[in-house]
């Protein structure tokens, strides 16, 4: 486990918070367009934090972070999902989420 520093990317606008990075296996089978892969390392990266508004709307509002990557032995990264989530609507919408994944691999 190992602490980072990050910010967000979907809100109206950019939060910082620290994230806990965990390995949570080492050998997860991923299909995607691109294939199959297998013995895969998924890492699972998490973090909360509460953040206060000032001004005319004074608000407290709840952001969470959530996100998978996974890595193919000889290959590297091929997937990745990020959830960010508040409780706040000026911050933006309650909830949303970007999946990247590898799509054509050549050896």
């Amino acid at each position: 486990m190992r602490q980072v520093k990050g910010t967000t990317r979907f809100l109206k606008q950019p939060i910082s918070v620290d994230k806990t990075e965990t390995i949570e296996t080492l050998i997860d089978v991923v299909t995607l367009p691109a294939g199959t892969f297998e013995n895969c390392i998924r890492i699972k990266s998490s973090a909360k934090t509460t953040v206060s508004f000032e001004g005319p709307l004074r608000a407290i509002a709840n952001v969470e972070v959530e996100g998978f990557d996974w890595y193919a032995p000889n290959i590297g990264w091929i997937k990745g999902i990020l959830t960010e989530q508040t409780n706040n609507l000026q911050l933006g919408w309650p909830g949303q989420q970007m999946i990247h994944q590898l799509i054509k691999f050549t050896k």
